[in-house]
């Protein structure tokens, strides 16, 4: 699994992604136990039907459906891991509306900058060869 957008507010994975950042790698091992940004993810095809049966297994109730909160318990109970991009490819800003109406999380601004933004550069300058 790949993911393309770590917020600023992950700080573990913040600290992966320096010190991968560091080191010249364009890659970092996402540490799901903290939380798994599901903003902008590639996920491999083989992953999809075991994803989508322990989900249905586990038949959480609608309030504990946070698609962070699940795709990253999945990751922390199977053999799947997940690698962020350094930087991050995509934004989530607070000044923009998300899609579904959920800028706040109980009344508190959710930290939405990325960790490590691409800015101007273009995708294609990065080297996605080199990593640990």
């Amino acid at each position: 699994m790949i993911v393309a957008f770590v917020s600023g507010g992950a700080p573990r994975n913040c600290r992966r992604i320096t010190q991968a950042l560091l080191a010249g790698y364009s890659w970092a091992e996402l540490d799901a136990q903290e939380w798994c940004p599901t903003v902008a993810v590639i996920y491999p095809t083989e992953m999809l039907p075991e994803l989508l049966d322990w989900i249905e297994y586990r038949r959480l109730p609608g309030a504990q459906r946070a698609d962070d909160a699940i795709i990253g318990e999945f990751l922390a109970q199977t053999r799947y891991g997940a690698l962020m991009t350094i930087p991050s490819l995509v934004k989530h800003p607070d000044d923009v509306p998300s899609l579904l109406g959920t800028k706040h999380w109980n009344g508190v601004a959710k930290e939405r900058v990325a960790c490590c933004w691409i800015g101007d550069c273009s995708v294609a300058d990065i080297d996605w060869s080199r990593g640990p």
